[in-house]
């Protein structure tokens, strides 16, 4: 084994999670099956996987240095920079090829405006327009709904942080154990909507607050994670079998949010502090996850457009295989360039 500067598999498993993204909308975005992994959309496994490794994160970043301005400016040009080239690129000059509207009747349009909204983190789907003939019609780049909720996290993370008392240094295990409560909290609050609410909505800013309640847990488990004991007790041989035993039983809905809170975390961060190896230290070197997150639903759009148009029909297998190769120019583009 080859032992990363970090030595850990975060960077890995990000590229992981995002290819797991990009799975999922595959088939959403060519009207074909769904891929699942132990009764679970893949695509929602992916995300549930970000937003654990992001509540451990950023934890992680607040504690090595509680400053208000500091922390604020690393966060901001880790996700903003990115996100507005992306919008701005989507906006004037991939978008107006796709559209069946006349430059003049793209660029005078109020939605082609509107879209830019996107960069402040008000999600707008809607180029005028664009992808109109796909099978999955109209959304331009479903992904970007998780973004102002992790803006969100965020801002919670250090608010939550301080009021429970966790600090870098001297964090009493009564803090700890306060976090472990207010994590009991969100899950249940999630369980309860999912069970006796589920039709419910709360849009404000342009984002579903009930939706984003199905993957905020994870956040606030990941910080959780950031309790020193917590290493002690993963296993990678153990967590694998832990899968492979819940891919045995078919569980309902309810039962499956609940084991799922406790197998992610297992598995998700027994994996993550497994030693490193190479694949690891050049996914640390070449950190293009965040681009193929961005970029992932956007480039499976124009594939699929550009051979809907020409009247072809790939396989799921063939679309993914080139999709992902796309997206990861342009992800690594992001990432160089860019980010």
């Amino acid at each position: 084994m080859v032992q990363s500067a970090r030595n850990n598999n975060f960077s890995l498993l990000r590229i992981a999670a995002a290819l797991m993204v990009i799975s999922g909308h595959m088939g959403y975005i060519t009207a074909t099956p769904l891929p699942v992994f132990l009764n679970k959309p893949v695509q929602e496994l992916g995300v549930a996987i970000f937003f654990l490794m992001g509540g451990y994160l950023i934890t992680q970043s607040w504690l090595s240095d509680p400053k208000p301005i500091r922390y604020a400016a690393k966060r901001f040009f880790r996700i903003w920079p990115a996100l507005a080239v992306f919008v701005l690129m989507a906006t004037f000059v991939i978008g107006p090829f796709f559209s069946y509207l006349s430059a003049k009747e793209y660029y005078t349009h109020p939605l082609t405006w509107a879209y830019l909204k996107n960069s402040v983190f008000y999600v707008q789907y809607s180029l005028p327009g664009v992808f109109s003939e796909n099978p999955y019609p109209n959304a331009v780049n479903g992904s970007l709904w998780t973004l102002p909720v992790e803006v969100l996290m965020y801002v919670v993370v250090p608010i939550v942080l301080t009021a429970v008392g966790v600090k870098k240094k001297n964090t009493s295990p009564k803090a700890w154990w306060l976090l472990g409560c207010v994590v009991v909290g969100v899950c249940t609050l999630k369980l309860v909507f999912q069970i006796y609410f589920p039709a419910s909505r709360l849009i404000f800013y342009a984002t579903d607050w009930i939706q984003a309640l199905h993957i905020v847990p994870y956040y606030f488990i990941g910080m959780f994670c950031a309790m020193p004991a917590i290493k002690k007790f993963l296993n990678l041989p153990l967590a694998c079998f832990l899968v492979l035993c819940v891919s045995c039983f078919n569980l309902s809905e309810t039962n499956k949010t609940v084991v799922f809170f406790f197998l992610l975390l297992y598995f998700v961060f027994s994996v993550a502090f497994a030693p490193a190896n190479r694949l690891s230290a050049f996914f640390d070197k070449y950190e293009i996850s965040y681009g193929l997150y961005l970029y992932g639903f956007f480039v499976q759009q124009m594939v699929v457009g550009v051979t809907t148009k020409m009247g072809m029909r790939l396989s799921p297998s063939v679309y993914m295989v080139l999709c992902t190769g796309m997206t990861a120019v342009f992800a690594f583009m992001s990432f160089k360039y860019v980010e």
